[in-house]
């Protein structure tokens, strides 16, 4: 017996896709991978210039000697990289003198409403005494008005005299029944106001142009180079010291518990009569 027979009728369109997809499948199983692009990225701007171009980069216009080639998709992820990079300098360039503006607005908001560190108060009330017989500081009141309301004396005589190894520098103090005296051959020394005599003297071997200033239980005497000293009015024995390093030739005044005087820093110094410290100092434009 024969065998049957099979009729296989396929659609023409069919076919023809058949064909088309096994030529394809062929195509990609005979030729083998594209070749990758070759770049160059520009150091200057990060424009991509294609390998064989230009020598020159077709946006800055800068030769590309020394770039290397590298693939198109590294060539990306420098261009990004580059992209970045010079995103950070930009915010770097505008960050800079936004921050200098926005300190120079706060440093006057600060000055003008006084917000600065607040300067420690003085510990007592101390003044230098300024009753009318009492010359306690040089040219007497912190004003320096070289006045005095008490009747000016007429002398006739001579009452008595002190001597020093060196000439004189400064003016005396006068309260009460005591002279203070800062001397040209490194002492400051306590007189009695009628008689002359010693009381105490306090030796530093340092000049002094200086007038002590006398202010309560203390007398304080600068001296050239730069040191300043609080004594006790009655025993000459040092409360506390403060060397600057700083020529002083000005004489001190005490007003509500602070000592205020000039330096060769170019400052003015006010330090608490009480203890020595500091309070503040202003920048000046001379002595």
């Amino acid at each position: 017996m024969a065998p049957p027979a099979i009729a296989l009728w396929v659609e023409p369109d069919q076919w023809s896709n058949s064909q088309e997809c096994g030529t394809g499948l062929n195509d990609v199983s005979q030729s083998g991978a594209s070749p990758v692009e070759q770049v160059r990225v520009c150091a200057t701007c990060g424009q991509l210039n294609p390998a064989g171009g230009t020598t020159r980069c077709s946006n800055c216009w800068i030769p590309l000697i020394g770039v290397p080639l590298v693939g198109s998709e590294e060539g990306e992820r420098l261009v990004r990289h580059w992209r970045r990079r010079g995103l950070r300098g930009k915010l770097l360039l505008r960050g800079i003198p936004l921050a200098v503006v926005l300190g120079l607005i706060i440093w006057g908001a600060t000055e003008y409403f006084h917000l600065g560190a607040s300067v420690p108060a003085a510990s007592t009330n101390l003044t230098a005494n300024l009753s009318g017989d009492a010359w306690a500081q040089g040219r007497r009141t912190a004003q320096n008005t070289a006045f005095t309301p008490d009747t000016a004396p007429v002398p006739r005589s001579v009452k008595w005299t002190f001597a020093t190894n060196k000439p004189l520098g400064s003016s005396p103090a006068i309260v009460g029944d005591r002279v203070y005296l800062s001397t040209g051959d490194g002492r400051t020394v306590a007189l009695e106001r009628e008689s002359g005599q010693l009381v105490w003297e306090f030796r530093t071997g340092l000049v002094s142009r200086s007038t002590p200033v006398v202010a309560g239980g203390l007398v304080i005497a600068a001296y050239s180079p730069g040191l300043i000293v609080a004594l006790d009015r009655n025993t000459g024995l040092t409360r506390w010291e403060v060397n600057l390093n700083q020529p002083i030739s000005s004489s001190p005044v005490v007003g509500n518990g602070t000592l205020y005087f000039g330096a060769g820093d170019w400052m003015l110094h006010a330090l608490d009569v009480a203890t020595g410290a500091e309070r503040w100092a202003f920048l000046t434009r001379d002595w």
